[in-house]
């Protein structure tokens, strides 16, 4: 199955502070097939954003024909870069993950569900999964 890599800037609110956040896009893609339809799955990522194990995880689950959104949990604070695998970010990524309020956690995952269920090629059905 061919995969279809994109990103979409989606708003979000939460705290009283409107913000945009980064929803990296696996879409599973069938030749011959352009209306054919897909569940969904919300992919919650590591402490480091959208890192590339994150996206090879993301492209297995999506060639497994599933439309894969994962998001850029930390965009209250630093854009949608991947954080590094380093002692400075992995301070900052353990800072984050516990600074972040839990109503932005809600609003980021309330987007990233809305954002799979405007999909046409998104059956309606939807999953989530996470790595650390």
């Amino acid at each position: 199955m061919l995969i279809e890599e994109s990103h979409v800037d989606v708003p979000t609110s939460a705290n009283g502070k409107d913000s945009t956040m980064r929803i990296f896009v696996f879409h599973p893609v069938i030749a011959g097939y352009p209306k054919a339809r897909f569940p969904g799955v919300c992919l919650f990522s590591e402490i480091y954003q959208v890192t590339g194990p994150v996206a090879r995880f993301a492209r297995q689950i999506a060639g497994q024909g599933y439309i894969v959104a994962a998001p850029s949990s930390y965009h209250d604070f630093v854009g949608p870069e991947p954080l590094k695998y380093d002692v400075q970010d992995t301070d900052r990524g353990n800072k984050f993950k516990i600074e972040k309020t839990l109503e932005s956690y809600d609003a980021d995952s309330h987007a990233t569900v809305d954002y799979l269920l405007s999909l046409p090629t998104c059956t309606g059905l939807i999953g989530s999964t996470g790595m650390c």
